[in-house]
Formats: structure tokens, sequence, C-alpha cells
């Protein structure tokens, strides 16, 4: 029987994924709950439903089953992998558990976990209420940041300086999760750490360096390869480490990692590679393939094999100045006419757009590869001085 793999999600984003499967010779099974998905058209068969619809993932596993031998499933995103983990229960997958998966999308549980096993992570608390929250920070003190413990894409987070600003980041972080983890503000070096668990072994799989936006709010607006930071074995220990602390012996892994004056700190982790715009579209440019590495184990190779970049890559994220209506977009012919730059515009005129808080607000990418690091990040930052989404007031 011919090989299928279930892909969760059909954005834009997730067509690099999609024709990698295919050019592999997978039958790609793609879901979407946007029936009007760009991964429709891509797909060998297209399915009508919500990322998080486990049940249905299971119904539509069945089906599949019937015509095809499933050798897994993918999701670029956190939503769908309580889908993944299930999928590869019910069919036997190489992945990660349902447990395993739950345990690393609650911040909380992980932290704890981590801290049980001596692994670095910075000091934090479960807050319940405001005085829990004056207990934590007068036990790690500030600069602190809350973060809802079950959200993704930087929604919710806010850091606060002093008692002054407290409250108003805890309102934002439990707005989006009653449960709300809040952590030290460590200062250093961010990093995007890649790897897969495969027949019993761990394998590196890129690093990106990743910029944030200024605080309270601290969603990450810019990212290259290779890091500002030579002991990439470090990290790769660091990531299996905690990944197997949370019972994750199978798939892909990322953890977001921050490097201080007193080392590398695990900060979350999730069975998954970082999201497509760092993975599919930014570690290629730079010469790894950490998808197509892993789409061809599924197909049936016995090793896992993946080319060591040897070029530098960058992404940087296109922002509103304020929310509102999309009046115009300008200067994307002169950024796209750069060498080595593509542009990817997401948000159109005539939609709307929030003011910059998290990443909700994107209104599209701008990728870009270089000789160097120094070189890709000039070329990002010269196409960004560019471009300009000209919003009118409305509300966001």
């Amino acid at each position: 029987m011919k090989k299928a793999l279930i892909i969760i999600g059909g954005s834009t984003l997730q067509l690099p994924a999609i024709r990698r499967a295919k050019e592999l010779g997978l039958y790609t099974v793609v879901t979407d709950r946007n029936a009007d998905a760009p991964g429709r058209a891509a797909a060998d068969r297209f399915v009508l439903l919500d990322g998080t619809d486990v049940e249905g993932f299971i119904r539509v596993g069945e089906n599949v089953s019937r015509s095809y031998r499933i050798c897994g499933a993918f999701a670029g995103s956190d939503f769908g992998l309580p889908a993944v983990a299930a999928l590869n229960g019910h069919f036997r997958l190489p992945g990660a558990s349902a447990l395993s998966v739950r345990l690393a999308l609650d911040k909380s549980l992980s932290k704890d976990i981590w801290i049980r096993k001596g692994i670095c992570t910075p000091a934090g608390a479960i807050i319940s209420g405001k005085d829990d929250l004056r207990a934590a920070v007068e036990r790690f003190g500030f600069p602190v940041i809350l973060k809802p413990v079950n959200a993704s894409g930087s929604r919710g987070i806010r850091s606060a300086a002093d008692y002054d600003e407290l409250d108003s980041a805890y309102e934002s972080a439990r707005g989006i999760s009653g449960k709300v983890l809040a952590e030290k503000l460590l200062h250093g070096t961010h990093l995007d750490v890649n790897g897969v668990f495969h027949d019993g072994g761990f394998h590196e799989c890129g690093i990106l360096e990743r910029m944030f936006s200024p605080p309270p709010f601290h969603y990450p607006v810019k990212g290259v390869t290779p890091p500002d930071y030579k002991d990439c074995a470090l990290l790769y220990s660091l990531l299996e480490r905690s990944a197997r602390a949370l019972g994750i012996t199978g798939g892909p892994v990322k953890g977001d990692v921050i490097v201080t004056k007193d080392g590398p700190f695990i900060i979350e982790l999730a069975p998954r590679f970082h999201g497509e715009v760092s993975t599919s579209f930014v570690l290629p440019l730079a010469g790894m393939d950490p998808v197509r590495a892993w789409f061809e184990s599924l197909n049936g190779g016995k090793e896992f094999k993946m080319q060591k970049g040897d070029r530098a890559a960058g992404w940087a994220g296109l922002f509103p100045n304020e929310g509102g209506r999309v009046a115009s977009v300008s200067g994307l012919d002169e950024a796209a006419a750069l060498e080595g730059v593509s542009v990817m515009i997401t948000r159109k005129p005539g939609e709307v757009v929030k003011k910059p808080a998290d990443n909700t607000a994107l209104c599209g990418f701008v990728w870009a590869a270089g000789q160097s690091r120094e070189q890709a990040l000039a070329s990002l930052d010269k196409a960004c001085s560019f471009i300009r989404f000209e919003t009118e007031t409305e509300a966001a």
C-alpha cells in the first residue's frame, strides 16, 4: 500500500511541507478549518476539519487507512499536537504521546518536571490571584514576565518592571488563560533549537537566534541562523534532556532557550519543529531541511539524514504601525528587488489588523540569505525599511 501522511493545516506557510511530502512520493492528506485554504489545491486529499477535533482526525485516519498505510502525522503549530498524538497512538506512528504533549503544552507542568530533574529553567510560580502574584515577585524579584500556561504565538505575554506595571501584565495573561505562569525575566540571547528523535537516537536540526519586541510585549520580530553562540552542542544536549524528561523520545522537538551569563535555560518546549517561518523557509535557505529529513524517515529511511547548513539566512516579521483596516501596502517591489530577499504578504488592503502586541498582528514576512549572519540581517533590515502598511483609524 502507498504511504500517506496527514498534515494538519493548509495555509500558505504550510505549502512547502505539503510539497516536500509529495516530492517524496507520499500521499498527502491535508486538513484545515478554512475551505479555501491554499493547501486544498496542493494536497492529494483535502479534509475540512478543525485542527483541534481529535475525534475527527481518528475518523479521517480510519478512512485513509482503508486505501493507504499511514506513516505519520505532522503539525507545525501547537494547536494540532493533541491530534498528532492521538493519531500516533491509534496507528502506532513514530512521535510524541498524548501524555507528553499535555506535559509540554502546559508550561507549569513542564517547568515542575524540569526543576525536579535539575534542568535549568527560570524561577517561576503558578498564579491564581493577585496575592500569589505579589508573593512570587517578593520571592524572585523584578522584572517578571507573565504568561498564559497553555497559549502560543506570544498571546497574552507581558512583562512588568515594577509594581505599577504588574496588575496590567497579570490581566493580559489571565485574559487568555485562567492559569498564569509568572517567571523571573532573564536577559540574554534567545535561541530556537530544533531536533528529531528517530530510532532511539537524537538528531540536531538547526538553531536560530531570535530577536523580540521591546517590553512590555515580547513577541518575536526577527530571526537568523547561524546564531551568535558557539557551543551549539550544549544547546542540543539541553533540548534532548528537557524532551526526554517529558517522555518525548520520538519525532520532532523544539525548545525555546535563553543563554545568560549563567548559561543556557530552557524556557518552553513542544514536540514539533519551530514554526513554518523558521523551519520550512529559513533553514532550507541556510542549507538545512529538517521537514524533508523527517518525512524521508517516515517514508522508510532507516537513518535520519540532514545536511549541515553552509550559509546564513534569516526572517523578519512585517507589522503595521497601528491597528485598523489596511488601506495600502507599499515598498514591496523595492524590497523584493534586493539580492537574496523574498517577501510574503499575509494581510491585504481591506483586512483589519491589530495594533502589534503579539504574533496575531503579523502582516507578512521577509526572508533573506547571505554569506554571513551580519549580511542576512542587513538585508532584512533594508527590505523592511521599504515596506509600509498604512491603516485607517478603525478599531482592530
